[in-house]
């Protein structure tokens, strides 16, 4: 039996349909490179803050967001070199974000705390470590935003002979774990928190071992930018303060 042959009408119409879905698919990721907005975000922040601000922005009209988490001077460098449209992060006292007005533009969307919590079960143990002088807690790198943070704002005013390092990790969602089973003391994010001292999983011991207050901001590169970009940022910048104001 002869092989089958396509007719030359049916091969014309093969090729027209293949030519549609090439031109739909180049249009769709044309629309899609003209609506994605990349945002740098600190590793901190990127958890539990980030989600919430997206959301504002991905609401009111399809935007395609990518959400790049990185340390706070590798969301700088993505700034920089145009590889993000924005960055959010944090600063503190004697860690601020210091930028040329004419290079780059900043908004504060709002403030939370660095703040110690334990386990709620486990409290009296680490009241009993507290007693002798041997609380165990989760350490940062000290090359890294919050590991500074601890470092030269929150441990200056205590005998650093008290605290025994349990484990060091650059990430907080594995520090909140610790505390969360009772193993360690550890400074996180309040926003990452929240949600476990309000279940009574957790309990906020910043009374006992102080805490260090964080800006909240966004960054942009000055210059011409897409409407998209601009509606974004716009929405960040009205709505981010209120849904950032439980972490206050």
């Amino acid at each position: 039996m002869p092989p089958l042959r396509a007719s030359p009408t049916f091969a014309r119409y093969s090729g027209l349909a293949e030519s549609l879905r090439r031109l739909r698919s180049d249009l769709v990721r044309g629309d899609g490179e003209q609506t994605r907005i990349v945002i740098a975000s600190q590793h901190a922040i990127t958890t539990a803050i980030a989600p919430l601000l997206v959301q504002t922005i991905t609401e009111p009209a399809h935007v395609d967001i990518r959400l790049r988490s990185a340390n706070r001077e590798d969301c700088y460098a993505l700034l920089l070199t145009r590889q993000a449209d924005f960055m959010l992060s944090y600063s503190s006292e004697r860690q601020p974000l210091i930028f040329d007005p004419d290079f780059i533009e900043t908004c504060v969307l709002g403030r939370e705390r660095l703040i110690p919590v334990f386990s709620s079960r486990e409290a009296r143990r680490l009241e009993a470590a507290l007693v002798r002088h041997e609380v165990p807690v989760i350490l940062y790198p000290t090359d890294v935003f919050l590991g500074k943070v601890v470092r030269d704002e929150i441990w200056p005013g205590f005998d650093l002979d008290m605290f025994k390092p349990h484990a060091e990790t650059a990430l907080t969602p594995a520090a909140l774990q610790f505390a969360l089973i009772g193993s360690a003391l550890a400074w996180i994010p309040r926003s990452l928190a929240l949600p476990h001292l309000q279940k009574g999983d957790l309990q906020d011991w910043s009374e006992t071992f102080g805490f260090s207050e964080l800006l909240l901001s966004l960054a942009r590169l000055n210059g011409s930018r897409s409407s998209h970009a601009e509606a974004a940022w716009n929405g960040l910048a009205a709505k981010g303060p209120r849904l950032l104001e439980p972490l206050d």
